[in-house]
């Protein structure tokens, strides 16, 4: 019947085929009726590289007597073991119309599955008061997806825009907050070639107007200023079946040359010297640096070191810098010598208000040192690296004149 049976996962440990292993992690065994409906499935999970049980999942599927509707799964494996999986589940879990929709699911919390004439899902009601509803072209598109929440309040909309081929080209969203005030935005742009090949990911504003200043152009008269970027642009790599295999986005990840502890390094990396710690908000919040208030009474800012299976949290109050936050990064870094090489100049900032002062120590041969980008009015950005323990670490500051100053006093020692 062509059924799925069977999933091993390996591990390669060295650059060589012959350096591969099998796991006992991430395998999955299934069995099924004659009717090809699935009677049992296990599943283990990630013991070995994230030291979590290795049960996840041992499901037996239990079907309306007579008909092939999964009326319940039962779960041996604890539900405590992993949060994201199927847990046990009651009889009659789901439920179905005269025709064999299903029209609930207990443990999903969804108390109504509403369908149109033609076999589409128009209406979803949960539990929480969350109410999901969408419309469909003449073809059987989805053209609008709306989630209206009572707590808290919140109204989101997605629109698709086809083609005549029946191709999405487009998707538009508003109603969140988070996402340019909640405008209508333009989020999606899918690529095309004899099929789709990829998407590129936009967050345009279609509320505002976006016509960019005249820029003054030495005998050639006036242009535009355009910021080009990469990584949002997705491409994907299909076989024969049109099944996607493979996705690459545009934009190459740097990767050292000299075999450092770091080899390669991921977006949530502290990536150099020279470079911010990127955070999960920095985009919508730049000029904060991704920092969190430590307190109410704090006038600087909290952040935790990024440091490579650690997390050490350093926090600064209106008394300055905490003691054991700058012992953290001295103990880090160790002595750099007396050939250390000073860092002075301006900052090179990707944001442009803070094109402010640079200073910093590295040892000579470059792989120990400290930065602070500072600005005497907003506050101060620091960070250590050691590349030869793989150590690093950042913290983020905003203050006043006199607390940047008391801040680099101690950060530095020499200034």
């Amino acid at each position: 019947m062509n059924r799925l049976v069977a999933m091993d996962a390996w591990h390669k440990t060295g650059s060589a085929w012959s350096n591969i292993t099998k796991l006992t992690d991430f395998q999955e065994r299934i069995s099924y009726d004659a009717n090809g409906n699935i009677l049992g499935y296990k599943r283990n999970g990630n013991n070995s590289f994230a030291s979590k049980p290795l049960g996840m999942d041992s499901l037996t599927y239990k079907y309306v007597m007579g008909t092939n509707r999964l009326d319940h799964v039962k779960d041996s494996v604890s539900a405590a073991n992993y949060d994201v999986d199927i847990d046990n589940q009651t009889a009659g879990n789901y439920v179905y119309d005269s025709i064999g929709n299903l029209i609930k699911d207990n443990a999903e919390g969804i108390t109504s599955i509403s369908w149109t004439v033609y076999g589409k899902i128009s209406r979803i009601i949960k539990t929480d008061g969350t109410n999901i509803s969408y419309t469909y072209d003449a073809g059987g598109n989805r053209i609008s997806k709306a989630i209206v929440k009572t707590s808290p309040a919140s109204a989101d909309t997605t629109w698709y825009v086809w083609d005549a081929q029946g191709n999405v080209m487009s998707v538009y969203a508003s109603g969140n907050d988070s996402v340019n005030d909640g405008h209508l935005t333009q989020t999606e742009l899918h690529m095309y070639g004899s099929s789709r090949v990829g998407l590129l990911r936009r967050g345009v504003d279609v509320a505002i107007d976006y016509h960019p200043a005249d820029t003054s152009m030495p005998l050639l008269g006036t242009g535009y200023s355009l910021t080009f970027g990469r990584g949002n642009k997705l491409f994907e790599l299909s076989n024969r079946l049109g099944n996607v295999l493979v996705t690459l986005n545009d934009k190459k990840l740097g990767v050292s040359s000299n075999n450092n502890t770091v080899d390669y390094f991921n977006p949530q990396m502290a990536l150099s010297l020279m470079s911010l710690v990127p955070d999960a908000d920095f985009v919508t919040k730049p000029l904060k640096f991704a920092g969190k208030y430590a307190d109410e009474d704090a006038t600087l800012v909290k952040q935790s070191g990024i440091i490579p299976g650690k997390r050490e949290i350093m926090t600064v109050t209106k008394t300055g810098l905490r003691t054991d936050a700058y012992k953290v990064a001295s103990a880090a870094i160790g002595d750099l010598g007396d050939d250390a090489i000073p860092l002075m100049g301006k900052s090179t900032s990707k944001y442009p208000d803070a094109n402010k002062i640079v200073v910093g120590m590295q040892s000579a041969d470059g792989s120990r040192g400290w930065r602070i980008d500072f600005d005497p009015e907003k506050g101060a950005h620091y960070n250590w690296f050691n590349n030869n323990t793989g150590e690093r670490g950042a913290v983020f500051f905003e203050g006043t004149a006199d607390q940047v100053h008391y801040l680099k006093q101690q950060m530095t020692k020499t200034y």
